[in-house]
């Protein structure tokens, strides 16, 4: 009966083991996020290079990107920046899409840049070329 006891609960405990496995298993196979679904919220700029010039700090005062959820192909973002000794904040409204990936194409005012993204955790970094120049802008999420 002992022996019978014991093997019932050998087996008992096996199963549970398969179970806690597979249910582990489960849980590494989630999605990562995409920078699609990353991206979406409100962002704090932090730094605005241009070159390596900051304008952080020093010709911009604040400034946010807000990039709501993309419907069908694209999405609208709003652009506010508040330079220093100037009132009221600039707002740039626009027109958002994904492409390959990682890459940021904004339209507003009838221009369109294209930035590469970069979204870890609370961090976002966009950097492409405007007029020629470098430009890297960092930000958090709020």
């Amino acid at each position: 009966m002992k022996t019978q006891f014991l093997s019932i609960a050998t087996l008992l405990l096996a199963v549970a083991a398969v179970f806690a496995l597979q249910s582990c298993e489960k849980d590494d196979d989630q999605p990562t996020p995409s920078v699609r679904e990353k991206l979406v919220g409100t962002w704090d700029i932090t730094s605005f290079k241009v070159d390596t010039s900051e304008y952080m700090g020093t010709v911009v005062e604040t400034a946010s990107i807000r990039f709501d959820t993309i419907s069908g192909t694209q999405g609208d973002f709003r652009q506010t920046i508040k330079y220093v000794d100037e009132d009221p904040a600039e707002i740039l409204d626009g027109k958002y899409k994904i492409e390959n990936g990682n890459q940021v194409v904004m339209t507003a005012d009838g221009e369109t840049k294209t930035l590469k993204a970069t979204v870890s955790g609370a961090l976002l970094q966009l950097e492409g070329t405007d007029n020629g120049k470098k430009v890297v802008m960092k930000g958090k999420k709020r």
